[in-house]
């Protein structure tokens, strides 16, 4: 059989992990090790998926004005006992320029990186469990783009989701013989 099986595993779930002090603590951490929590600035935020349609991550970007640095917010996932996982959000430096070119631009947000980082608990304490299918990183982005005040669509994904779309349809008709590198 040719192609990838990515899209026909068992959807992953994580429970959502609870926003105690400690959990708080960790996300905030991860904020103020990049972002000045203090300062008052003008944020440009940009949406980006990585990776394939089944195996996609969507994160918010944002850039303070006048600096080159980019601040990825998204979803992760920690492993808890016993057995299983839970997300949680988490926020990093992104260095690709290459992807930074391939961000779409999705607004401005007025404010300091504690407001950001007040929004994403908010928004985490009403997400809920993840499920690949039902409530993921794209859900999340949705959501914690409208706490910034920003309601501009987000982008299609290049036609990943008409190409996943027939190739359910073969699976389903008995026709797994695709090529690996399929285009709309």
């Amino acid at each position: 059989m040719g192609g990838s099986d990515e899209c026909f595993e068992a959807p992953f779930s994580a429970v959502a992990m609870p926003m105690d002090q400690q959990t708080q603590n960790r996300v905030r951490q991860s904020f103020q090790n990049l972002i000045n929590i203090d300062r008052r600035v003008e944020f440009t935020v940009y949406f980006g998926p990585t990776g394939t349609y089944c195996k996609s991550n969507h994160k918010i970007y944002v850039r303070e004005e006048g600096s080159d640095r980019y601040y990825g917010i998204q979803l992760d996932f920690m492993d808890i006992n016993p057995g299983g996982r839970c997300v949680i959000p988490r926020c990093f430096e992104s260095t690709d320029p290459v992807l930074h070119r391939e961000l779409s631009e999705m607004g401005t947000f007025h404010g300091a990186g504690q407001e950001l980082y007040d929004k994403v608990i908010v928004v985490m304490e009403a997400f809920g469990n993840y499920n690949k299918f039902v409530n993921n990183s794209l859900d999340f982005a949705r959501v914690f783009l409208r706490s910034l005040g920003i309601y501009t669509a987000i982008p299609s994904t290049s036609g990943r989701f008409w190409i996943w779309l027939k190739r359910i349809g073969r699976r389903l008709s008995g026709h797994d013989n695709y090529p690996q590198q399929e285009t709309v």
